[in-house]
């Protein structure tokens, strides 16, 4: 969980650095903006792979 919670600190914070680069660095700030995006999504997957883990060994317990 605690891998979860640091993606979403980064993929949070990366946007903020994104919109108050200068104009120079407009496509480092785009850079920015997927990395951000991919790290979200690969957050939300692994949390979601980690409840279902848990689901099932709920389920095998209960059994």
């Amino acid at each position: 969980m605690r891998k979860v919670i640091s993606l979403l600190l980064i993929a949070g914070i990366l946007p903020v650095i994104a919109t108050n680069l200068s104009g120079e660095l407009v496509n480092l700030a785009g850079v920015l903006w997927i990395l951000s995006i991919l790290l979200f999504v690969i957050a939300v997957y692994m949390a979601y792979k980690e409840y279902m883990n848990a689901q099932h060994k709920t389920k095998i317990s209960n059994k």
